[in-house]
């Protein structure tokens, strides 16, 4: 059978890691209380100008994603793969659920920042290769929203009658 994941070993992993300059250990973000491990390049960026790192996004498993920690934070989706947050200046400005069949957008669908959040759609579909169905947008039908005008200028749409699939571009 497959071997579990188990958070005794990484963290084992990561000290000598730690000890061969690799990553660096400390506490870089508040409200978790583990020890948290950044690369050196990682924390550069982290303590350098915060523009560069006015988008992002992580997988809801990854170890500094506040899903499943019991904060006191709404839309936050369960921990599981296949869940992604995308921040826009250090607000949640996307979750994308279910490997995008569920998207719960916090900016409305004409900003002019929403194609920086689009990043968990864009490795989804642009690098692993993958066809997104999309179901629903803000809890309403895909098919219907208005977000689907600044997703069609990122990905080839397909639609049909209960669906959207984003596509790469090739």
């Amino acid at each position: 059978g497959a071997q579990r994941w188990r958070w005794r070993q990484a963290f084992r992993a990561l000290r000598i890691m730690e000890l061969a300059g690799e990553v660096i250990t400390g506490y870089f973000f508040t409200d978790l209380s583990a020890p948290q491990f950044v690369s050196p390049r990682a924390l550069q960026a982290l303590t350098a100008n915060t523009s560069r790192l006015d988008s992002f996004w992580i997988c809801a498993v990854d170890p500094v994603s506040p899903c499943g920690l019991g904060l006191p934070w709404n839309g936050l989706p369960q921990r599981r793969p296949g869940n992604y947050l995308s921040f826009h200046a250090g607000q949640l400005a996307l979750v994308v659920e279910n490997n995008g069949k569920d998207l719960t957008y916090s900016l409305p669908w004409h900003d002019n920042n929403l194609a920086a959040v689009q990043g968990p759609l864009n490795h989804l579909v642009e690098q692993r290769r993958q066809h997104v169905t999309v179901q629903q947008i803000n809890g309403e039908p895909a098919r219907q929203s208005p977000y689907l005008e600044p997703l069609s200028q990122q990905f080839n749409l397909v639609r049909d009658h209960k669906t959207v699939t984003l596509q790469p571009t090739f």
